[in-house]
């Protein structure tokens, strides 16, 4: 099932080497190639996967829980940002790869929509190639990997959910990387805040400040986390 809603979209997730170059240092940047996304050395380490039932808005029902430690053995190199829809065209242009048009998006509700695909993902019609690619499947993330992996010369491949969630957490306990207080989400993310309420207003809580964007932000607009990764959090949903 391909998604799409109003920041977020199933994502061609950032992909990572199945091993990091022993001598760099965590937070070091490794780049492949003039139209590669930035590669930023994770550092290994121990974290509490899944979120605390006792915290606001945790739910359990949506597999948040429950919570379990993880040991993260070895560092790994993970892109800075999400993957974009320029270099999900070059690849695309490239194979002559068929992407299924099919998406759901949201129109007042959740709503299939077979006629949206990644070049028009509703949100917005026309994406840019900074955009973040939107409206992909696993499978077509899966090709888009093994093309850059043929292509580079290197190993690429999703990030485990274990890592994931490690690398969006980056060190931190807090309910979001940043801290507890979600109206400071505009320094660090693209959320629903009174951006999105000012186009969409929606009877939902949003965040009380402005970044700009009511729709998708271009990759890297927002601080990095503590471990130099952007976009782990809003714009997108991976």
């Amino acid at each position: 099932m391909r998604y799409f809603i109003m920041a977020l979209a199933v994502l061609t997730a950032p992909p990572v080497f199945a091993q990091a170059e022993a001598d760099l240092k965590p937070g070091e940047i490794v780049k492949d190639c003039d139209f590669c996304t930035d590669l930023v050395l994770v550092p290994a380490g121990e974290f509490t996967m899944g979120s605390d039932p006792a915290l606001p808005g945790t739910d359990m029902n949506r597999g948040e829980g429950p919570q379990v430690k993880i040991n993260i053995v070895k560092p790994f190199l993970l892109a800075k940002t999400e993957t974009t829809h320029g270099q999900f065209k070059r690849f695309v242009e490239e194979t002559g790869y068929q992407v299924k048009p099919g998406c759901r998006v949201w129109d007042n509700e959740f709503v299939d929509k077979p006629e949206a695909s990644w070049r028009n993902p509703y949100q917005p019609a026309k994406p840019l190639d900074n955009h973040p690619v939107g409206c992909v499947s696993w499978d077509d993330a899966q090709a888009f990997i093994a093309w850059l992996s043929k292509k580079i010369g290197k190993a690429y491949r999703l990030p485990t959910e274990a890592e994931w969630e490690y690398a969006a957490r980056a060190g931190t306990d807090t309910l979001r990387f940043w801290g507890d207080n979600p109206d400071e989400a505009c320094h660090w993310a693209n959320t629903f805040d009174v951006s999105g309420q000012e186009k969409y207003p929606f009877p939902w809580s949003h965040s009380a400040c402005k970044d700009g964007y009511a729709d998708m932000a271009p990759v890297g607009s927002f601080k990095p986390n503590p471990f130099g990764l952007q976009d782990m959090i809003g714009n997108v949903w991976e």
